[in-house]
């Protein structure tokens, strides 16, 4: 006979005065006096109960060897007044080559809320450590890219670009022919709209825009869905490259 199965059933508990084992060569379970559970391949509790009851003296390291299984767990919680505590470690050593992402992330319903970044130096540590959160309370998707579109305004053959994200941006107008006053030069899009109309903190980028001024500087103002660049008293000046810095931020 290759398997002995074994069926315990003990109103008050399973006891023992030193470890039991249920398989062949190997040990595939081992329960031990001091409330340890090892596993080599699969565990299985098919009672809540009864995984609470494993999992109450659990030693503090779990490592499961397998690099593609999932733990799926209720409401973790710290033992109280615990300190300064580690919540999760990404270990990175030498064979992880420089540049290498190093991430893990937090999502709700499958959704990618925050993110923990960071890059492999090639020689077992981290450079570019950095928190990436996709939502604020009240504030647009800051990994979104936002899109840009040419004003009438701008003249013909205008063209602009956008880079960055809708936290923190830089627009580049290069106007066309015809410019005129007291219009739309250009029109941002948010990826996502904000809860309510953000701030607008913004500075010139190159040259041509730190010139302008008076009648003619240019205003922007913004809506939840946007911003809007719009020329002074006086128009842009044809053929020439403006630059600004753009900083939304607001609450709902």
């Amino acid at each position: 006979m290759k398997r002995l199965i074994w069926k315990l059933m003990v109103a008050g508990g399973l006891m023992g005065i030193g470890s039991m084992g249920f398989g062949q060569t190997t040990v595939p379970l081992m329960v031990d006096t001091n409330g340890v559970v090892q596993a080599p391949t699969n565990f299985f509790a098919t009672n809540a109960n009864a995984m609470a009851a494993v999992l109450t003296n659990l030693n503090p390291t779990v490592t499961l060897t397998n690099g593609s299984a999932n733990i799926q767990l209720g409401q973790p919680t710290a033992d109280t007044n615990a300190g300064m505590i580690v919540f999760m470690d990404l270990p990175v050593t030498s064979a992880a080559a420089g540049g290498t992402v190093q991430s893990y992330e937090l999502d709700l319903n499958g959704t990618n809320v925050a993110t923990l970044f960071g890059q492999a130096n090639g020689g077992g540590g981290v450079t570019n450590g950095q928190l990436k959160v996709t939502h604020l309370a009240g504030q647009t998707n800051l990994v979104g890219a936002p899109t840009v579109a040419v004003g009438a305004g701008a003249g013909t053959g205008a063209a602009v670009t956008v880079s960055g994200s809708d936290l923190l941006m830089q627009v580049s107008l290069t106007t066309g022919s015809g410019c005129t006053s007291n219009s739309a030069q250009a029109t941002i899009t948010y990826a996502q709209p904000f809860g309510s109309a953000p701030l607008l903190i913004y500075s010139a980028a190159n040259t041509n825009a730190a010139w302008l001024g008076g009648i003619t500087n240019v205003v922007l103002s913004a809506t939840t869905t946007g911003i809007t660049l719009n020329a002074g008293w006086s128009p842009l000046a044809a053929s020439t490259t403006y630059k600004w810095n753009i900083l939304s931020g607001g609450a709902q």
